[in-house]
């Protein structure tokens, strides 16, 4: 399922300073999924995206790496991308749209019934276990068309053969995130939210894939390395310079000793037709 074809996100320009690191790091964090998974969604709406055309959402699109990519292969269709804060193309193709909601957490500007697919991926850190539960998800059916498809995506700060340092700044991620009722590990409780919330379906597809990390797992382990370490060295800018080095040097290490592996979870559910 999805799509294999790629399209490098810096052949466009943006409307907010992004270093030219931050580019290639969402580009990079995209292309291993996209392998890993042999394309970009998991939803059974293909024919729909190459036929009739689809009106398909992307929340929480960064700098629109999926959108514009999946517009290129599904020019049929329109794809709108929603962000908290501006970091958009302003060279994009013709069928994609940006919009700035810079509270994910208020009512979407659209209508009901607005879009046949919605995909929304890395968003466990923008909403609280409760506004799972209450908001996000019911807004996000509010916005779907009846047999439309709703898909998450997220990386979990769990895995495979991971070291003792590797293990302790996963436990204290978890453990910061959670001060503030945040959830890192919501992938494993989405089944049962969305089971719960009227007008999808009980039938919740929930698929996960391995992702290595490090060279030993080739070309994907090493630019999923690369991604991991930039989100690492954000987790940690508040301790000392030399800790952090020390720390990112350890988790490294342990990657390519232990040979480790991250999460990557699909979950994706149909609304029900009237």
């Amino acid at each position: 399922m999805g799509n294999i074809k790629s399209k490098k996100l810096n052949d466009y320009t943006f409307s907010k300073t992004l270093t030219e690191h931050e580019i290639d790091s969402y580009q990079v964090l995209h292309d291993v999924l996209r392998t890993i998974w042999n394309g970009n969604f998991m939803s059974p709406i293909t024919p729909l995206l190459k036929s009739s055309g689809a009106k398909v959402l992307d929340v929480a699109c960064g700098p629109g790496n999926w959108a514009c990519e999946m517009s290129s292969d599904y020019q049929n269709s329109t794809f709108i991308g929603i962000e908290t804060v501006q970091m958009f193309p302003i060279q994009k193709p013709n069928n994609v749209e940006f919009k700035l909601h810079e509270d994910f957490n208020t009512k979407f500007p659209f209508e009901d019934n607005s879009f046949d697919f919605i995909h929304m991926r890395f968003c466990w850190f923008y909403f609280t276990f409760d506004q799972w539960r209450t908001t996000i998800i019911k807004e996000l059916v509010r916005l779907l068309k009846p047999g439309g498809w709703l898909e998450f995506v997220e990386i979990t700060p769990d895995g495979e053969n991971l070291g003792p340092v590797t293990t302790d700044f996963i436990e204290d991620l978890k453990a910061r995130a959670q001060s503030r009722h945040l959830d890192p590990m919501i992938p494993y409780n989405l089944s049962s939210i969305l089971k719960s919330t009227s007008n999808l379906s009980t039938k919740v597809y929930h698929e996960f894939r391995k992702i290595p990390c490090g060279s030993w797992g080739g070309n994907v382990g090493l630019h999923h390395e690369q991604a991991v370490k930039g989100l690492i060295i954000k987790s940690i800018e508040h301790l000392p310079q030399k800790t952090a080095q020390k720390m990112i040097d350890q988790i490294l290490y342990e990657f390519k000793d232990l040979r480790t592996y991250s999460y990557c979870h699909r979950i994706y559910v149909q609304k029900l037709e009237l």
